[in-house]
């Protein structure tokens, strides 16, 4: 489904469960009427694999799973936009673009490897009636929200909550991907492979961990998400054990997209109960590193 078919369910709908704040603008609207339709956000460069010395562009991304529609730039509303190299000593550079364009920028590597491509964005607040925001918490496994929700007798109440989002792609030039796919960008909410997605020979399931301000996540809900030629997506699920971490044998080459949500009770403002953090990973995983089936623990 796409952003504006979306936004025109909302509005046939005249959905009365959720609201925007006053005095957002349009864009915020767009983006938060629609957060328990259009879930991920997710980074799609035009190559996983692009040339070296040439501009890529890069897409940021918004939609119920694959295809998605790509989202202009807003420069508001990003806090980073930047790409990491291989040598993990240098500081990233920052991703260029024009503001209310479409693709949201464009990179140029220089340096054979991989390449970690970050994004965070500022929060936007929403106000969920109870029914939508139980069944939201229920959808992305944030158990422990819904628990506490339960305890202190807001089940099925109205809740606002400011969220945000986080995004990292691997990207590969011009040589094996041995190393820099581990790389940590720092975000707030971070997937970080645990073995190499990028390399052909790799026959082990693949581990992922889940990282909340650099602190292994147990618990946390990861959903798979594989993009096929006709736009759909399959979608797996695993949860992190007690180390953060969450194994599977991803069936199908190709780009896959991995997304988790962190909600915790707000501490630091008073003008919503919740905040969360949306977080996703993509890469292209090679023909030889995908099994014959799913088998997540």
């Amino acid at each position: 489904m796409s952003l504006s078919e979306a936004l025109h369910m909302v509005n046939q709908r005249k959905r009365p469960g959720l609201s925007l704040l006053a005095g957002a603008s349009l864009l915020f609207l767009s983006v938060g009427a629609i957060s328990v339709l259009a879930h991920e956000c997710w980074i799609q460069p035009k190559l996983f694999s692009p040339c070296l010395h040439s501009p890529t562009p890069v897409s940021l991304m918004l939609g119920i799973g694959f295809p998605g529609e790509s989202r202009a730039r807003n420069d508001a509303r990003i806090v980073r936009f930047e790409l990491y190299g291989p040598d993990a000593s240098a500081a990233p550079t920052n991703i260029g673009g024009l503001n209310g364009e479409k693709p949201a920028g464009s990179f140029t590597i220089d340096a054979a490897g991989v390449h970690v491509i970050a994004y965070q964005s500022r929060p936007v607040i929403v106000e969920l009636e109870g029914e939508e925001f139980d069944g939201y918490l229920d959808e992305q496994g944030l158990a422990g929200a819904a628990k506490e929700r339960k305890d202190r007798g807001e089940s099925g109440k109205p809740a606002k909550e400011a969220y945000s989002r986080c995004a990292k792609a691997l990207v590969c030039a011009s040589k094996p991907a041995q190393s820099g796919w581990e790389r940590r960008a720092g975000l707030e909410i971070e997937i970080v492979p645990l073995n190499n997605p990028l390399d052909p020979d790799q026959k082990a399931e693949l581990r992922f961990q889940v990282l909340v301000e650099g602190v292994a996540s147990p618990g946390a809900q990861i959903l798979f998400q594989h993009q096929e030629s006709g736009g759909s997506s399959a979608r797996i699920k695993a949860v992190t054990d007690g180390n953060g971490e969450a194994r599977v044998t991803l069936p199908q080459p190709g780009i896959w997209m991995l997304n988790t949500v962190h909600m915790r009770r707000a501490v630091s403002r008073t003008d919503v109960a919740w905040e969360s953090v949306w977080s996703s990973l993509t890469f292209d995983l090679p023909q030889h590193a995908a099994g014959q089936s799913a088998a997540p623990k």
